[in-house]
């Protein structure tokens, strides 16, 4: 629940999901309207869906690995500086 509150402390975070909501709009109600000659791939909810779907996807991996990234390495920084000698 942490890291989920702690997405919305910045405002990057808070900007981000606005990005991702914005397109998934976009994508949602204006793909619809767009053909490809006599075919209209984004007719069906179905690929609409999967879209959006497969981009909050992507997004949540990369926050979460963004974080495991930053955790890992302030545990490294603690670490040295434990093992640092102590200067008198």
């Amino acid at each position: 629940m942490r890291i989920f509150l702690g997405i919305f402390r910045n405002i990057g975070g808070l900007l981000g999901l606005l990005a991702l909501l914005i397109l998934a709009a976009i994508i949602w109600f204006v793909l619809p309207a767009l053909s490809i000659g006599n075919s209209n791939p984004f007719q069906s909810a179905l690929a609409r869906g999967s879209m959006i779907f497969t981009m909050f996807a992507v997004a949540l991996v990369y926050k979460v690995r963004t974080w495991v990234l930053a955790r890992k390495r302030n545990d490294q920084l603690g670490q040295g500086m434990a093992k640092a000698p102590l200067m008198a």
